[in-house]
């Protein structure tokens, strides 16, 4: 940019475009969605997908007609051009490609599995550690505090002689669960989307958001497992923070919920990257009937990077994509960030034993108060 600069008075977007500012061989522009460079300011660029950074040499394409058209050609077969590119950039490869791109043991064959998916996991020895408290936490409601009776209505008892959840509250806990964890999907998925990469434990995570849009095939080609298994690490610190607090009954189920839609949120995200046709008949009824997240609206983020970002069934967008819009811009991710732990930690306060104890006593006292007063 300097360079451009000290050549002339008066320099203009095109001159940095036209330049290959880390010598990859492709230029600023093509790197940046602008591959034409005719990008004034207002204007929509050719490609919001599959962005490079000009200065990292280490960034590149496998091919330039993947994500540049011909700049002689008419508007008309430049949209023809996106479209088909885009087609290919979003969609998963042929199954052929991915039967061929690496073959997998059988998970009946367990130990040669394990091998093979750490293999593939480079991380798989860290969320070891996550894996045993979500289990450890999950098999103390089962077995001792009554969570399996709220899950089936049957199962042991809590120990603590806790009376059973009616039908009717253990379904208003399965909704609110539903749509709180839609928006916290969201509100994690902007977080994740303009973290730096460099921030210690989050920056891991932020890497592999956003490499998502770089190549989101790959969210679909590697083992459902590994994708599954990324969730564990933050699913274990929130688990340890119940393990110390404690919650209360509905909040245990509530929790559990959020547990099982963090795994259908895998299927959700994965599956909205491969075609309605090669899916199961009922996933796509769920999805027509809005319950689930549909191909166009995640369609629409990979367009549109900074719109529609819920992730379980995409109601929140109504919510998340005006503060987007009008209140809190994506990239200022210490917001989002700040508002991601902070929907994670209430649930755990406000939602625990002793806080609901505590407030219990103060109702009383104030009411012992208030009756001493009147009498």
């Amino acid at each position: 940019l300097m360079e451009v600069i000290s050549r002339s008075d008066s320099w203009s977007w095109k001159d940095l475009c036209e330049q290959d500012s880390d010598g990859d061989g492709n230029t600023n522009g093509m790197e940046m969605g602008d591959p034409c460079c005719v990008w004034t300011p207002g204007m929509v660029p050719y490609r919001r997908w599959e962005i490079k950074h000009p200065g990292r040499r280490v960034e590149n394409f496998t091919s330039d007609l993947d994500v540049s058209p011909n700049c002689t050609a008419s508007d008309q077969v430049r949209q023809e051009t996106y479209v088909k590119q885009f087609d290919k950039f979003y969609w998963r490869n042929s199954p052929a490609f991915e039967r061929d791109g690496g073959a997998r043991p059988p998970l009946s064959h367990a130990l040669e599995f394990v091998r093979w998916l750490a293999g593939k996991d480079e991380l798989w020895y860290t969320k070891i550690p996550f894996l045993c408290m979500v289990l450890i936490l999950l098999l103390d409601w089962l077995l001792k505090r009554g969570l399996c009776r709220d899950l089936v209505g049957i199962g042991p008892q809590a120990v603590d002689g806790e009376a059973d959840m009616p039908r009717r509250k253990r379904a208003l806990v399965l909704v609110t669960a539903y749509y709180y964890h839609d928006f916290i999907s969201a509100v994690t998925h902007v977080s994740f989307d303009f973290m730096p990469r460099y921030l210690p434990f989050f920056g891991a995570i932020a890497t592999g958001f956003q490499f998502h849009h770089v190549e989101p095939r790959a969210w679909v080609e590697q083992h459902i497992v590994i994708m599954i298994s990324h969730g564990i690490p933050m699913l274990g610190v929130v688990d340890f923070l119940l393990y110390m607090i404690k919650p209360r009954r509905s909040m245990r189920l509530f929790w559990t919920f959020l547990h099982g839609f963090t795994v259908v949120v895998v299927f959700t995200h994965r599956w909205a990257h491969i075609r309605s046709e090669e899916l199961p008949l009922w996933w796509t009824a769920l999805q027509s009937a809005g319950i689930f997240m549909t191909h166009e609206r995640h369609f629409h983020h990979h367009h549109e990077p900074t719109q529609q970002f819920g992730q379980l069934s995409g109601i929140s967008d109504y919510i998340v994509d005006p503060m987007l819009r009008y209140i809190v811009a994506p990239h200022r991710f210490e917001f989002w960030t700040s508002l991601m732990l902070l929907m994670y930690i209430a649930p755990v306060v406000f939602g625990s034993e002793v806080f609901w104890q505590r407030i219990s006593k103060k109702v009383e006292v104030d009411y012992d108060d208030l009756h001493v007063h009147i009498a």
